[in-house]
Order: C-alpha cells, then structure tokens, then sequence
C-alpha cells in the first residue's frame, strides 16, 4: 500500500482504466482473474470469505426477527419504520468517524470488537425472550447497537478486501464476498423463520451469536499487518479526525468520478433497498403469512442473488458503470411487478429477479468506489459509501408511514416506478456513468 500525500488529490479521469487494473497481480493472477472463483485461490481471502458468511447469516438472520417481533407485536408499519429510523440515525451520524477508524487503526482490530458487541446483543435478546419480558423498546434499543456498530465496524471490513487480495482482482473479490452473503441470504432466513416458528425467538437469537462468532473467528488467521493503514507522513500523521474528516469531504468533492458514484448510489439504495425492511408487514396484509412465509420469501430472493453476484465475479473489467445502472433498472421494473401482485407463487419468482438486480448493483457500486478511490482515503469514502445502510433504513421509515395511510402496495409500486425512471434517466443523460470501467 502506498500511502496517499496531504494535498488534493488529483481528480482522476473516467477514461483511464481504474486503478484496479493498474496494480499488477500476483503471479498467475491474471489467469485466476478470469475464472469465476479466482479469489479463493488466495488463503488469506479465504478465511476472510468465511468470516463474511458468518456475519452475512447473523445480520439476516437478526434482520427478520426484529422485523417479525416488532410487527408482531405492534401490527404496525409504522412501528416498522421507527425501528429502521433507530437503526438509520447512529448509522448516519458515525459513519465518517468510522472511516476514520479504517483509515487510522488495524481494521481486524476495529471488525472484531465491533463483531464482540454483536454476539453480546443477540445473547441479551435472547434471554430477554425466552424470559417473556420481550417489549418493542428492547428491539428498538437492539437496532440502535446494531447502527453503531455497523456505522465504527463497516467501513473497516470492506477496506479490508484490496488488503488482502491484489487489486487487479478487485471485481472478482467483491462480487465472491457479495456471493458469500447472498449464499446466507439464501439459507439462513428461511432456516431461522422456520426455527422461530417451531421453536421460538429466543432459539433464533441464539443462533445469531453463534454466527457472529464465526464471523470472529473467521478473520483471527489474517495477519494484522496486512490491515493496518500505510503509514502517513508528518503533515498526514499529525491531522486531527476534523482534519481527516474534512479531508475526505474535500476529496469527494473536487473528485468528480467519486462524487458521481456515491451520488448515484445515494438515490438508487433510498428507493430500491426499504422493501426489504417492510417485507414483514407486506407478507402479512397481502399474503396473510408469518415467520415461515417471511423467511423464504428472504430465501427466495437469496437465489436471485447469489446467481447475480456469480455472474459479476465472472464479468471483466469493462462498461461497469453501464451494467450498475442497468442492474438498478432491472430491480425497479421487478418491484414494480412484486408490488402489483397478490399471487404468492408469482411474487416468489419475481423476487428472483429483484435478488439478481440488487447483488448487481450492490457489487458493481462496491467495486467502482474502491477502484477509483486513493488508498490514503479509502476507509473514509466507503463510510460515506456505507452510509447507504442508513438511508436504507430512513427511507423505510417514510415508506412505512406512508403505507399506514396509503396501503403498501401502492407506496412500493410508487417507489418502484421511481427507480426505474432514475436509472433510464442517469443511463440516458449521464454519459461518465455508462462510460465508466
């Protein structure tokens, strides 16, 4: 790693090939680079890839319980949204302090105290529940945690990938770590709506902290060394976290292909992700389901996007940004049709396709970011990259509301229509994104 200087950095132009395809790859590399599984052949990626699937299987797995209790309890969309805008608030407000982090500590130090604080929420659950004192103030208190952490804790893991894996790679890594959390995306929602429903909550978060156990476990065998930042200069070293966050501002800002991407990716996530966090209401009005229904509804979608993510790790280096948008197009035309329909088999296969739209856009913007970023910068651009997560969450809370009074089919078809006329639009008037490699 080389560490990135104290002045501006230079705007980079969209024409030249990202930086992913200017670091040289390890012997071999540019072989493996065109198999669909290259990045496992590196067993530093490897046990990173199973701490992923760890953490992947727990976030899901804790998404649907506190979704399900939190409905179940109150029979409330908007109940739904307050949790989400619980969540949404931390999540906004520390993730450059958590860029921060990446950009100056070992980040397999920052994941893994971050991961310690998610095994010790989902036992307390758990305990909570199989107590019988379960109330919606403890969920809400659980998604709060979860913001926090995720804020201080994501912006490492994902810095971790170009440590650990040579950069000309870089599309094939990300799309196999995408493919890894869609492959638990596909199994552990319907295993755990399943296990709640034959055997309570309580067992569930249960195996959620089993889970985020492994997602500890999983990177202890990655050298330290390996990530830890570059080391600064006098002038870089001696800046405060202002002067750091400041910095970062100022870099998105005279960049112009690094502003354009998390500007496009800040307007796609508000309108194509908060169907997810007010599935369990729609599952229950529309279709008249519970855990069980929810859970593979989840599962159904995992299909999509594992399928998706496979097919990006095989893809080249080329038209990424083309591809990006018209994934996102996908996804709106196929919430369209999941949000008009009342027939739960039709809706199951719908949500295949929004599986295989979602892990296109969410790895192919992934990947963007961190080709073109500068390294000396990375952790704080994917904080304001992350931050994603926490729209997500505040545009459900509005989508909820607005479905208390308008009836959730009409507000997700409404935001699905919306998708698909910004994607058209950016892919028709916006010639640097569909130019972008």
């Amino acid at each position: 790693m080389t560490a990135a200087g104290p002045g501006p950095a230079p705007a980079l132009d969209p024409a030249a090939p990202p930086l992913a395809a200017v670091r040289p790859a390890a012997a071999g590399g540019h072989r493996l680079a065109r198999t669909t599984f290259a990045s496992l052949s590196e067993p530093v990626f490897r046990w990173f890839f199973l701490g992923q699937m760890g953490q992947s299987g727990a976030m899901q797995l804790q998404q649907l319980l506190r979704g399900y209790l939190v409905f179940d309890l109150t029979g409330s969309f908007a109940a739904l949204g307050v949790m989400s805008l619980a969540q949404a608030a931390p999540m906004l407000a520390l993730s450059l302090p958590g860029g921060i982090l990446a950009d100056r500590l070992p980040r397999k130090h920052v994941v893994q105290a971050g991961q310690v604080v998610n095994v010790a929420t989902a036992v307390v659950l758990a305990a909570v529940v199989a107590g019988g004192w379960l109330r919606v103030e403890h969920l809400i208190a659980s998604a709060v945690v979860q913001g926090v952490v995720m804020s201080l804790m994501m912006p490492a893991r994902q810095s971790m990938i170009p440590d650990i894996i040579p950069l000309s790679r870089l599309t094939n890594a990300i799309a196999l770590n995408s493919a890894g959390m869609q492959s638990m995306r596909l199994f552990a929602p319907g295993a755990g709506g399943a296990l709640t429903a034959w055997a309570g909550a309580d067992w569930g978060y249960g195996v959620t902290a089993a889970l985020y156990l492994v997602a500890i476990l999983g990177i202890v065998p990655i050298p330290t060394r390996l990530t830890s930042p570059a080391p600064r200069d006098g002038a870089s070293g001696a800046r405060s976290p202002t002067g750091d966050a400041l910095d970062a501002v100022r870099y998105i800002t005279v960049d112009p292909t690094i502003r354009m991407l998390l500007a496009v990716n800040l307007v796609t996530v508000v309108l194509a992700m908060p169907y997810i966090i007010i599935l369990p209401g729609f599952v229950e009005t529309v279709f008249g389901g519970g855990a069980g229904s929810l859970g593979f509804f989840l599962s159904i979608t995992g299909i999509g996007s594992l399928g998706g993510s496979l097919a990006v790790a095989s893809l080249p280096d080329r038209r990424r940004g083309l591809l990006l948008m018209a994934s996102s197009l996908l996804t709106g035309i196929a919430l369209f049709f999941f949000a008009v329909s009342s027939s739960f088999w039709l809706s199951s296969l719908i949500l295949i396709v929004v599986g295989v739209g979602t892990a296109g856009r969410l790895s192919l913007s992934n990947v963007l970011v961190q080709a073109y970023v500068e390294e000396g910068y990375r952790g704080r651009v994917l904080s304001v990259y992350m931050t994603q997560f926490s729209l997500l969450f505040i545009g459900a809370f509005f989508i909820g509301v607005l479905a208390e009074w308008f009836g959730v089919q009409r507000v997700m078809a409404a935001v699905a229509v919306a998708l698909v006329v910004t994607s058209a639009a950016v892919i028709a008037f916006v010639p640097r994104m569909r130019e972008l490699d």
